[in-house]
């Protein structure tokens, strides 16, 4: 099982090579993390992540 965008899988949704589930998904909690190092290069992604 995986969660998808519909984005990423509208082609093989339409195709019939996937199959949508009716099913609650559960909340996500997703931890960004990054090397250090490269904060500078990705301060802009991290602030637009944690809003």
């Amino acid at each position: 099982m995986a969660l998808l965008p519909d984005f990423a899988v509208a082609d093989d949704l339409a195709a019939g090579t996937l199959v949508r589930r009716d099913f609650a998904a559960p909340t996500l909690a997703p931890r960004v993390v990054w090397q250090s190092g490269r904060e500078e290069h990705l301060r802009p992604v991290l602030y637009a992540l944690s809003t």
